[in-house]
């Protein structure tokens, strides 16, 4: 039962945002300015639901982009609706991601216990034992490869997979280096057991792209997604959400600042 913090919660909110956290069936996308209130409409809604069907099973995903900002938002629900936060994940999209590899990675061969490399020193280390090794398979890789890092990052947020990345180089030399170079890192991350944070974004993307049937299965547990700073999602994040949620699922909340 919903607690008197949601019911002061809710009586402080506006009309306007009243109407948002009533919102039931259907996308929303709730536009407003910064401080305006928008994560508070969110927590809101989410504890409404889980309150108003208590009696049910399904769950409630909220995405958001920082640890911090998850953090406070699963606080805010556990005060509102003690004892439902087993039915909401509330996190961030690489935490989500990384519970969905955990669970079905073995499906695009990975680990399920893989390691997750944040520091830039870790990954640099990938890259420079990858190079070590595709100097020895192609007289075109030098060491001024170990300097691509940012390159294969931003290959991997634009969810360019190692088999695609030449055809994407409008500069011919550097897109065959990184033909070799990017697979190599690839190998280097496999046999560390380890995903870098923007693999575990295109690797959750592949696994619902190449196998629907995950991404199905995560609708039906999941009828209400609701995601918080919309306007921060890249182009990985953005394509993850359009191929978890297809061409049937409705229920997309979402706040963004104007």
């Amino acid at each position: 039962m919903a607690t008197k913090e949601f019911t002061e919660a809710y009586e402080r909110l506006s009309p306007i945002q009243r109407e948002a956290v009533e919102w039931n069936e259907g996308p929303i996308l709730v536009l407003a300015g910064p401080g305006s209130g928008k994560t508070n409409v969110l927590t809101c809604r989410i504890a409404r639901i889980l309150d108003n069907s208590q009696d049910k099973n399904f769950r409630i995903l909220g995405l958001t982009f920082t640890n911090k900002a998850a953090d406070e938002m699963r606080g805010r629900v556990d005060k509102f609706v003690p004892g439902q936060s087993g039915r909401v994940f509330l996190g961030t999209f690489h935490s989500f991601c990384a519970d969905v590899l955990r669970q079905h990675g073995i499906h695009l061969h990975i680990n399920p216990n893989f390691h997750i490399y944040s520091q830039n020193v870790d990954l640099q280390a990938v890259l420079n034992d990858a190079v070590e090794e595709a100097k020895k398979i192609s007289n075109i890789v030098t060491d001024l490869d170990k300097k691509t890092l940012p390159v294969i990052n931003r290959m991997k947020s634009l969810l360019i997979l190692p088999e695609n990345c030449r055809e994407n180089f409008k500069n011919t030399e550097l897109g065959e280096r990184m033909s070799i170079v990017y697979p190599a890192y690839e190998k280097e991350l496999n046999k560390r057991n380890a995903l870098d944070f923007n693999s575990l974004i295109l690797k959750t993307y592949q696994l619902f792209t190449k196998y629907p049937t995950f991404a199905k299965r995560y609708r039906a547990v999941y009828p209400y997604i609701c995601i918080d700073e919309f306007q921060d999602t890249n182009y990985a994040q953005y394509n993850l959400i359009r191929a978890l949620t297809g061409k049937q699922h409705r229920n997309l909340f979402i706040v963004a600042d104007d």
